[in-house]
């Protein structure tokens, strides 16, 4: 408790939201290094102290995001990977850590809460997917000619193609079928610098009634943590603030290197 109410006063009474101190909680949580199952053992053990957190290293960035969903609307949230300055084979993660508050219904275990919210990562803006009857394939926007597909009857997606590994995990029939949806969401890829070019996390908002999707429901109030991690010597951070210069620093009495975003 101590830990939140002081990430609380470096957040600002203006972002210091509940849903904004549970994703600093649950991303910056202690976990195992490796084969920490959190549906079994929870989010980690919570920080007693947010001191550090404030202080990224030079190969490191984290962003911190808050807006409303209306329902069924999908927003594009972008993370600031640089797309210049890295060596195309540099190695990166990308973590990050959405949390929200949801109504909630007491007498039904199984549709307990009654909002949720799909995110899916596309990490490179000019893949796209193309189809033709019964044909698909992969497409870079940057090397093909777009209309020369179109005239022979291809349809080129509208978005960016997503990434495989959480393709499925955030759909609404994934957490149906696994008897609830969860309020504090988390994800994590491995990509090299190559890979990402204007990555994002499409969120969208969906609410439900008696275990059926509904429609008539007030926006969604979400906060997002995301952290990406290039390998130590690699001066993400700066390259970050010169490439992203609409991101601010969040500023307390400490070295300030964390950044707000949208």
């Amino acid at each position: 408790m101590r830990g939140a109410v002081q990430l609380g006063v470096f957040l600002g009474n203006d972002r210091a939201t509940s849903s904004a101190i549970r994703s600093f909680s649950a991303h910056f949580a202690e976990r195992a290094q490796k084969g920490h199952d959190s549906i079994q053992l929870g989010f980690g053990r919570l920080p007693s102290s947010y001191d550090g957190i404030f202080a990224c290293e030079p190969h490191t960035v984290t962003v911190v995001y808050q807006d409303q969903l209306a329902r069924g609307e999908v927003i594009a949230m972008r993370l600031p990977v640089p797309s210049k300055g890295l060596d195309d084979a540099a190695p990166l993660e990308l973590e990050w850590t959405i949390a929200f508050a949801s109504r909630v219904n007491p007498a039904d275990a199984t549709d307990y809460t009654l909002s949720g919210i799909e995110d899916t990562f596309r990490p490179h803006e000019m893949i796209r997917s193309a189809t033709k009857d019964k044909q698909s394939m992969e497409i870079d926007l940057r090397q093909l000619d777009v209309a020369g597909l179109q005239s022979e009857g291809w349809s080129i997606s509208q978005v960016p193609k997503a990434h495989s590994q959480r393709l499925k995990s955030g759909y609404e029939s994934s957490r149906r079928a696994a008897g609830k949806w969860e309020t504090i969401l988390r994800g994590r890829v491995r990509l090299s610098a190559g890979e990402l070019y204007l990555p994002r996390l499409d969120l969208k908002h969906i609410s439900r009634e008696d275990g059926i999707l509904t429609r008539e429901v007030a926006p969604l109030h979400m906060s997002m943590v995301a952290t990406i991690r290039a390998t130590p010597g690699v001066a993400l951070y700066d390259l970050v603030r010169q490439q992203f210069r609409i991101l601010t620093p969040i500023v307390t009495h400490l070295p300030i290197r964390v950044v707000a975003g949208a």
